[in-house]
């Protein structure tokens, strides 16, 4: 499971004995002005919530959200991107995405989510294509989670690249 950046970064200055502030919030709106003030305009978080509070703090970037959700007002309000997990997804929420860049996921060995294969990927696009309403979802991308991608030396890693 993938958990919110500030948890991770928290987890790691604990391991280093750094002082931490009380407030998660002041760290992360920390780490973010840094991140911020280096030159980074695209985050992506699993966590709504946390996408809102990076909002907030960059109005200008893009922010990615790797989950899919229900609260299609609160992404739009926000202006985030969001996956597209899946061919039953897309039909069941076409109408809830219009105006809501999404990117399409490709799923990989670990088969948590995604489309399952080009010719779901192809329907999702061609369907698109048909709507000729300007109220519809924005495709802005394709991506995928490899999830062996560390790991040079298993058979998964090769295999995981030839399909994508």
């Amino acid at each position: 499971m993938v958990q919110p950046l500030w948890k991770t970064v928290w987890q790691f200055l604990k391991k280093l004995n750094v002082e931490l502030p009380c407030d998660s919030e002041i760290l992360l709106l920390g780490i973010y002005l840094k991140v911020l003030k280096a030159g980074i305009q695209t985050f992506s978080t699993t966590s709504l919530k946390e996408a809102i509070r990076v909002r907030e703090i960059a109005p200008h970037a893009t922010i990615f959200l790797m989950n899919a959700v229900y609260e299609f007002d609160t992404v739009r309000e926000y202006e985030i991107h969001m996956t597209l997990p899946s061919l039953t997804y897309y039909y069941e929420h076409k109408e809830d995405l219009r105006n809501i860049h999404v990117h399409l996921e490709f799923e990989n060995l670990l088969h948590r989510s995604g489309f399952k294969d080009l010719e779901e990927l192809h329907e999702v696009l061609e369907d698109h294509a048909q709507n000729k309403s300007d109220n519809k979802m924005i495709i802005s991308g394709i991506w995928t989670h490899f999830g062996y991608a560390d790991e040079f030396d298993v058979p998964e890693y090769d295999i995981e690249r030839q399909a994508w």
